[in-house]
């Protein structure tokens, strides 16, 4: 079954060729899941039970469930989305994550759970309040709480399948893009608009084959769970619309090698250093010539905007200028890296070379809104109103948002 967006058949295709391809990866990698997330912590709250205390095993045993479960999730989704997009992924993958990122995950998960599961939850909370009293009353006013009670919680039951398919990407775009709990409730959301309906059928399909893969001693989890977390990626991908990142421009055509800012203005605290997101990059440049440093470059990119891998980015990004040391694309790519890292420096120097190597590039590719960006986190407020202008002044779209957003903060310039 197709939609407009995604294929169902390509979907469960791609999960069932690359878990058939890689099954002893993928084995680990389940008996891995079960063995931090639930053994290792039921093995604690064991250990202090024994030592006589219940209580506190108890405590220990959720907590460090929770936690490791919710590492452990990030770890999957990254896995799967590293199969869809050609990465190598390996067995620590499972586990690495930075604690930023966990944060933005624990908070999205909280937010999750209270938008779909939440109005139930208060349900169930008033009727155990209310029914007691209610049992009270003449039975015809018992019957009609009754009625009343089962249509309200049949309501919210389909509410809630809703909310759920609506928001359930939240995680793989705080993984994928790094987007906070709030922001990735919201894109979720968007992304979802209009094939809910062919969501809940895919995630009908997809219990339907988990359910024979249990039915065959259990056994059979370990070829159709992998097949469901790999679907699951391919159709996340096809629905958020990712291109690689390097991209084929059509000869005669114009490129876009300007990269938008994905942010939102208003008050509050600085969005920098997140103002640095994943832009549809494209290689090819009008006025950056190809370079012996491409090939890194390129392989940066990736690592920088789809893996929220800053460092093996700056590694990589360093290999390209070392190959060209006249690569302004790579001095420019490499102080996004520093200031994800919030090395705002080092991201200062590097806008500085890029601008000095190839302005025409840097105007093109919006240096001076990053630089301007940087000196903002750096207190420099003068400097950062002279790049923003100056972008403002070169056509740049995002700059003029900036300079909105910064005057909302009642600086005077």
């Amino acid at each position: 079954m197709s939609t407009d967006r995604f294929s169902m058949r390509e979907a469960v295709r791609f999960g069932w060729e690359t878990a058939k391809g890689h099954l002893p990866f993928f084995i680990g990698v389940l008996l891995g899941a079960l063995l931090f997330s639930r053994i290792l912590p039921y093995g604690i709250g064991v250990g202090f039970n024994l030592l006589g205390f219940p209580v506190v095993g108890s405590i220990v045993y959720s907590l460090c469930a929770l936690i490791v479960g919710l590492i452990v999730q990030m770890g999957l989704i990254r896995i799967s989305l590293n199969f869809h997009d050609g990465i190598r992924s390996r067995f620590t993958d499972l586990l690495a994550t930075s604690r930023g990122l966990f944060s933005r995950y624990l908070i999205g998960s909280i937010l999750y759970f209270l938008r779909c599961f939440g109005p139930v939850a208060l349900l169930g909370v008033l009727a155990a309040i209310f029914i007691p009293m209610v049992k009270t009353q003449p039975p015809t006013v018992a019957l009609t709480a009754a009625i009343v009670f089962v249509l309200v919680f049949i309501v919210l039951l389909v509410l809630t399948v809703v909310w759920a398919i609506k928001y359930q990407y939240f995680g793989y775009l705080i993984v994928d893009e790094g987007l906070g709990g709030r922001e990735a409730i919201r894109k979720s959301a968007r992304l979802t608009d209009g094939v809910k309906g062919d969501l809940f059928l895919f995630g009908l399909l997809l219990s339907g084959i988990n359910f024979l893969g249990a039915l065959a001693l259990i056994v059979g989890l370990f070829v159709t769970l992998p097949l469901s977390i790999l679907a699951f990626a391919f159709v996340y991908r096809r629905l958020s619309g990712a291109r690689p990142v390097a991209e084929t421009v059509p000869e005669g055509a114009e490129p876009d090698t300007e990269a938008p800012l994905d942010i939102e203005t208003g008050g509050g605290e600085s969005p920098a250093p997140s103002a640095v997101t994943r832009p549809p990059v494209r290689i090819v440049s009008r006025t950056a010539p190809a370079s012996a440093g491409e090939e890194a470059r390129t392989k940066g990119l990736f690592r920088l905007f789809y893996r929220n891998d800053y460092e093996g980015a700056v590694e990589e990004f360093t290999r390209a200028i070392e190959q060209d040391a006249r690569y302004a694309g790579a001095y420019f790519s490499r102080g996004m890296a520093y200031f994800k890292m919030g090395e705002f420096h080092l991201a200062l120097k590097d806008f500085d070379e890029a601008l000095a190597l190839n302005r025409e590039y840097a105007e093109e590719a919006g240096v001076f809104v990053q630089r301007g960006l940087t000196r903002e986190k750096l207190g420099d407020r003068a400097g950062a109103l002279q790049d923003l202008r100056t972008a403002v002044a070169l056509g740049n779209r995002d700059a003029q948002r900036w300079l909105n957003w910064l005057s909302e903060q009642g600086e005077e310039f």
